[in-house]
């Protein structure tokens, strides 16, 4: 099944969403998720992705998540975002607390649910700021040099 996404912004979009949701097996297999559009800046994710990333990587800061940019991603979702998340949304926060409270022993299972997820494409604006900051001051007080945004990245 391709994916699918539908904008509501009339009553008839509404209409087909609620009708195509009701052909939906109910066998597991399809997720539905809900979220406002237009949350977070393409200038941030530009930065996040393409500056603040590679100079992390390029810098040979060394520590076992940061040599590959993927696995910064993960280890950045889940020491700064998460949080984040957690803080600003109640659902969230019950549903990592409940998978935490079965497997926080696992680290395999707990990384999986982080990439699973945790999504920055969910963070407003503003939360995205707070999470490029902190993942910049975090660096760049253990010496790795990261290229200063414009300053509409990190404000409204």
């Amino acid at each position: 099944m391709k994916q699918e996404t539908f904008v509501l912004f009339d009553a008839d979009i509404r209409y087909n969403l609620i009708n195509h949701l009701a052909d939906l097996p109910l066998d597991g297999k399809v997720q539905v998720i809900i979220r406002q559009t237009g949350t977070k800046s393409a200038r941030q994710r530009g930065y996040q992705h393409g500056v603040v990333y590679p100079a992390i990587v390029k810098s040979g800061f060394g520590g076992e998540h940061e040599a590959d940019e993927v696995v910064l991603d993960l280890a950045c979702k889940f020491r700064w975002a998460l949080p984040i998340m957690i803080r600003d949304d109640d659902y969230f926060a019950e549903a990592y607390l409940l998978y935490s409270q079965k497997y926080k022993a696992d680290p395999t299972r707990m990384r999986w649910w982080v990439k699973t997820n945790v999504h920055t494409e969910e963070l407003t604006v503003p939360q995205m700021a707070e999470y490029l900051t902190a993942i910049i001051h975090y660096y760049t007080q253990h010496g790795v040099t990261i290229p200063e945004p414009g300053e509409d990245v990190l404000h409204d």
